[in-house]
């Protein structure tokens, strides 16, 4: 039980530092005006993207058993923060957060079936 706790721990972490430190980055080549604020919103969004598909997949190469039923308890709770923490429920901020959660849920599913077959 610990190592699974450890494994969701590095999971969320790893989805809310990595989407985090190139948010930072973005933010200073915006401030400089090297990059549009429509660049910097896209780049923020891929970002994410990518901080949530490396925590799901950090979450399915800890947990083989069951990967499925832990992503979905840890989207279903990052998924109602985020709701509750948007600006403006809007289509698009919708879409963004949903792609998030596919992006997490479906690398979590991919890493504990790789690891379940080697």
């Amino acid at each position: 039980m610990k190592a699974k706790g450890i494994t969701i721990a590095q999971s969320i972490g790893a989805l809310l530092l990595i989407p985090l430190l190139f948010s930072l980055i973005f933010a200073a080549l915006y401030y400089f005006n090297v990059i549009s604020t429509s660049l910097f919103q896209i780049l923020n969004w891929i970002s994410g993207i990518l901080g949530f598909a490396a925590g799901g997949f950090l979450l399915g190469r800890g947990i083989q058993k069951k990967a499925l039923l832990h992503a979905l308890g840890c989207m279903i709770f990052i998924g109602i923060l985020g709701f509750f923490m948007m600006d403006t429920h809007s289509l698009m901020n919708m879409v963004r957060l949903g792609s998030k959660i596919f992006a997490y849920l479906l690398c979590s599913v991919i890493a504990a079936n790789v690891a379940q077959s080697s």
